[in-house]
């Protein structure tokens, strides 16, 4: 109030600012005008009536709040007003070091016409925008684990070094996850191959047999290389694969030696038909049917004695005179394949670990049938032709085919068998064109039933072999094998 007790007129600050009462269109409303008496005597009214109609007509907060301030007296708005220069000074600008959003404002009554105030417009900020504390919670966790993780990585490196041991490819690494142990590998010949320094290395290959899907010798891929000019130790990797992409793998160590002791005198190949039991069937006694006894006495004397195994390449060069074998070597062979031999023989060798040859009648669906029911690694399955095995119109029957029928029978067995290395001549009869056959249709040795050991220089297309015999003794075995009896 002034000196005339009338009221105060409000002043507009230097920025041309309108009295309070008309910087917000939402307060000039009559009916307020009406109800709420100006200056003191409003300022009487809301306290006689707990600003019960103001209340409902101005906003809460800090809106609110000034809005009422500026409408109860011209003191309250002067403390307002001086407030207000204070922070924000002639150029509005703002300064509270605290307002990190440094906002330029064009005057206090500006604000007031947008129905709010600097003053408010602070205090929304700070209650709203405020930037929370963030947790270092998560940090924390984040860092654990990367340390964690770099120990563990750190220590697989130290123990891969440290054991000397290389990352395997991924192709190695797929096989693996692979594997399968339904496939039989059989390492043709002996598995710890023996070459004296500076001759030939001689690879003999691998067998397979799935138990799905039959013999899958050709799907064998082998590996590894031997140096011959250098004494040591080499390995032969051999890895066979079904047709679910399944693979099983063998291996051939091969020993390259400076010196050894070879054979000069001949190589016993030796020949068998069928293994049975003497005391459960004693109507089984033949000639051509040796006891289950007599024969594991036979392979624990050779076991014993360390005999060698070669493979039909070694034997073939070793005939040609261009290939050195231990002094103890021999080969074992059975024909036929009929029951008796799958029943006993087999499980015979496998106890023993010592590989033989199985030839085998492919023109017979039971032999066939006695071969692919009994897999080994242990026995190397050869052809005794197809249709050979019979009599005919000339004797046995392979009198009667010429040179292209008879080679014929051998590539079908072949193809049969998935192997072309040996051949044994049914009933020993080489025919007219047999040898010639064989030797057209790339087979390294081919057998008779002439008594005998093969020798350097004789023709591999019509090499001996020694009958083992069922009455024998375990001395004559001895001297069949080391001189041929």
């Amino acid at each position: 109030m002034n000196e005339n007790n009338t009221p105060r007129r409000r002043k507009s600050n230097n920025q041309g600012q309108q009295p309070a009462r008309n910087y917000s269109n939402k307060y000039n409303d009559e009916s307020f005008r009406r109800r709420a008496p100006r200056g003191d005597g409003g300022r009487d009214y809301y306290t006689q009536h707990g600003n019960e109609g103001f209340e409902r007509r101005t906003p809460r907060g800090d809106e609110g709040r000034i809005h009422r301030a500026q409408r109860s007296n011209s003191y309250e708005y002067e403390q307002y007003q001086q407030h207000n220069i204070e922070n924000y000074g002639q150029s509005g600008q703002y300064k509270d070091k605290n307002f990190d959003q440094r906002t330029r404002l064009n005057s206090g009554n500006q604000n007031y016409n947008n129905g709010t105030s600097a003053h408010a417009q602070h205090s929304r900020y700070n209650s709203h925008h405020k930037p929370k504390k963030k947790s270092k919670a998560p940090i924390v966790i984040i860092c654990v684990i990367l340390v964690i993780a770099l120990a563990a990585i750190l220590a697989f490196v130290i123990v891969k070094c440290t054991s000397g041991e290389e990352e395997l490819p991924q192709s190695v690494k797929e096989a693996e996850l692979a594997h399968t142990d339904n496939i039989i590998m059989t390492v043709l010949g002996d598995p710890s191959t023996k070459v004296l320094k500076g001759e030939k290395y001689l690879e003999a290959g691998c067998r397979a047999f799935d138990l799905e899907d039959g013999i899958i010798t050709n799907s064998v891929e082998t590996s590894g290389e031997v140096d011959t000019s250098t004494a040591g130790t080499y390995e032969i990797k051999y890895t066979a694969t079904n047709s679910k992409q399944q693979t099983n793998t063998a291996t051939r160590k091969v020993e390259v030696v400076d010196n050894m002791e070879v054979d000069n005198d001949g190589i016993s190949v030796l020949m068998y038909h069928y293994v049975y039991d003497a005391v459960a069937d004693t109507s089984k006694k033949d000639t051509n049917n040796l006891p289950a006894t007599k024969f594991e006495e036979q392979l624990q004397w050779l076991t014993s004695e360390g005999y060698y195994y070669p493979s039909y390449p070694e034997l073939s060069e070793y005939c040609k005179g261009t290939h050195s074998l231990p002094a103890k070597s021999v080969v074992l062979t059975f024909d036929d394949c009929e029951d008796l031999f799958v029943q006993y023989a087999i499980p015979l060798v496998e106890k023993y670990k010592v590989p033989i040859t199985s030839f085998v009648i492919c023109g017979n669906p039971r032999i066939i049938e006695n071969m692919n029911t009994h897999p080994s690694a242990y026995v190397n399955y050869q052809s005794h032709s197809v249709m050979f095995h019979q009599g005919g119109n000339k004797g046995n029957a392979i009198n009667d085919y010429d040179l292209a029928g008879t080679k014929a029978d051998l590539a079908k067995a072949a193809d049969v068998l998935q192997a072309n290395q040996a051949f044994a001549y049914p009933f020993g009869d080489v025919g007219p064109f047999g040898a010639q056959a064989v030797k057209e249709n790339g087979i390294l040795c081919a057998f008779t039933t002439k008594y005998g050991q093969a020798h350097k220089g004789d023709d591999t297309a019509i090499l001996k072999r020694i009958r083992i015999f069922g009455d024998g003794t375990l001395a004559g075995f001895k001297a069949q094998v080391t001189t041929g009896g």
